[in-house]
């Protein structure tokens, strides 16, 4: 018995799905008339935190195309015949894809994986995998390039001791941003910014202002000198404060702007990389 189907409107977002293997980029696989092997087929999209969710579809190994019973009113040129219900339906030959349970893919969070046609795909980051209630992996991908996007974090190369509380801090800092306003994306990269200052001289309590002096008379650096890790630390103590009220009135100096939320966020990915925290 073929199988049948129907027009689904509006038509979901499918798109091409590669996995990256390390650093390099798997080619697209093509099979049945260079259709992609495996496809993405988008669920739900979040256009504030720029997150997609869908789950992943492969090429069946039955013999391509499969005939389908359909009814497509958009297609009535499709030849028709009486089914087995007494029905008249449509029958097209279809490239048939069957959902993926993804097995032989170890590890998938944190992975990259690349959507859409050369020459212009795009790079996304898995930030989470479930299951449906059928046993298929929903994946959840945030785009690696958005605006304000944080790198991710290399467990490896983070001190077990800070491991767990930068891994919170940098969550709070992915969800303040395109969400909440500038002064609070400024105190979550200074929490942040905290931790890791803090770590590197010893002491997890110490607020940014402290833990950045310490940090100078440890390294030995005259911290009037270019050090690019103090000045991202200072640039992001400073935005701190403008964003108290009786700072503003103190030194009359303006709000804050998205665009020193923005500056904060470009601060602590540079101490990240410097650091070498991420991967």
């Amino acid at each position: 018995m073929p199988s049948s189907g129907f027009r689904v409107e509006p038509a979901p977002v499918v798109v091409p799905i590669r996995f990256c293997d390390g650093a390099s980029l798997l080619p697209l696989e093509t099979a049945y008339e260079g259709l992609p092997s495996w496809m993405f087929r988008e669920d739900d999209f979040d256009a504030v935190s720029r997150t997609r969710r869908g789950r992943v579809f492969k090429m069946g190994h039955q013999l391509q195309p499969e005939v389908w019973s359909v009814t497509d009113h958009r297609r009535p040129e499709l030849p028709t015949e009486v089914g087995g219900n007494g029905w008249l339906v449509q029958r097209a030959p279809l490239a048939t894809y069957v959902r993926d349970t993804l097995h032989g893919f170890e590890g998938l969070t944190r992975k990259t994986v690349v959507l859409g046609w050369d020459p212009y795909p795009t790079s996304w980051q898995i930030v989470n995998v479930e299951c449906n209630m059928v046993g298929t992996p929903v994946l959840w991908l945030k785009a690696r390039h958005s605006l304000g996007g944080m790198p991710m974090l290399d467990d490896a190369k983070v001190d077990p001791v800070l491991r767990a509380s930068l891994r919170d801090a940098m969550g709070k800092v992915d969800a303040s941003v395109n969400r909440l306003g500038p002064v609070e994306v400024v105190d979550r990269c200074r929490d942040a910014l905290s931790l890791i200052f803090g770590s590197h001289v010893g002491n997890l309590a110490t607020d940014l202002g402290p833990a950045l002096e310490m940090y100078g008379k440890k390294e030995g650096i005259d911290l009037k000198q270019n050090d690019i890790r103090w000045n991202c630390g200072r640039i992001v103590a400073r935005l701190h404060s403008r964003g108290k009220p009786n700072e503003l009135h103190r030194t009359a100096a303006r709000a804050l702007t998205d665009e020193d939320a923005e500056l904060a966020l470009a601060c602590l990915r540079a101490v990240l990389m410097d650091f070498g925290l991420v991967s």
